[in-house]
């Protein structure tokens, strides 16, 4: 009995010795829990941690296009409106802008060159020097008013003449004349010979009088046009433009 009680006690310090300190020992179980192993000791010393092993995916960042703001999907970015970061929409684009049209300003239509009235054609009052203008003659016409017009009875008619009025033709675009009240006519201007030192003088063939029947003339009117298009006008009983 009692060698066997001594074979029994070797054995167990054999068996105990075996466990040596690089045996690996298992996790201890208390209560269901499971303590974690402790971290080891590298060469110099220092404790190493190592990461914790990656379970689950990878999270990939979001392509372009992809909706990760919102349960609902699409371009809209979800139901809370977000895009890739919350409270943004990288879709949204900014509300038209209202604009305003200028203002149209009137632009008056350009002065034209001539004005026309009653078939006359106004024309640029630059004095010349050689009385060709309304500007240049007025103050002549106004001083000799009881010329403009002339009646002789010669050869048994009355002549009326306007030499007067075409010797400052130049300055005029019209003249007209009635007889004893009839309606007016126009008196024809020959063209004015601008190109000439004397633009006024009157060529050879040009009409100076008309005829009528002897002392048949009793009273004239006329109304000469300048070439600004402003007119005057002048009325004669026959005494008061007869030649002796």
């Amino acid at each position: 009995m009692l060698d066997n009680f001594f074979i029994m006690i070797a054995m167990g310090i054999g068996a105990a010795g075996g466990a040596g300190p690089s045996d690996k020992a298992p996790p201890v179980s208390s209560g269901g829990v499971v303590v974690a192993e402790p971290p080891k000791a590298g060469d110099d010393g220092a404790v190493v941690t190592q990461p914790p092993a990656v379970t689950g995916a990878v999270v990939q960042p979001p392509a372009s296009g992809d909706d990760v703001g919102g349960d609902g999907g699409g371009d809209d970015g979800g139901d809370d409106g977000g895009g890739f970061f919350a409270g943004t929409d990288e879709t949204a684009k900014p509300a038209p802008q209202a604009t305003t049209p200028a203002p149209q300003v009137a632009t008056p239509d350009p002065a034209p060159s001539a004005q026309v009235a009653g078939g006359y054609v106004a024309e640029p009052q630059v004095p010349t020097g050689k009385f060709t203008t309304a500007v240049e003659i007025k103050p002549i016409m106004g001083a000799t008013k009881g010329n403009w017009v002339a009646v002789r009875e010669y050869d048994g008619n009355d002549l009326i003449y306007f030499t007067h009025l075409l010797s400052w033709r130049c300055g005029l675009v019209g003249v007209k004349y009635s007889i004893n009240g009839a309606p007016m006519k126009d008196w024809p201007l020959p063209p004015c010979q601008i190109d000439t030192n004397a633009p006024n003088a009157i060529q050879a063939d040009a009409k100076i009088y008309e005829v009528h029947q002897l002392q048949s003339i009793g009273a004239v009117t006329v109304e000469i046009i300048y070439d600004d298009l402003t007119r005057d006008t002048a009325s004669f009983e026959r005494k008061q433009i007869l030649m002796p």
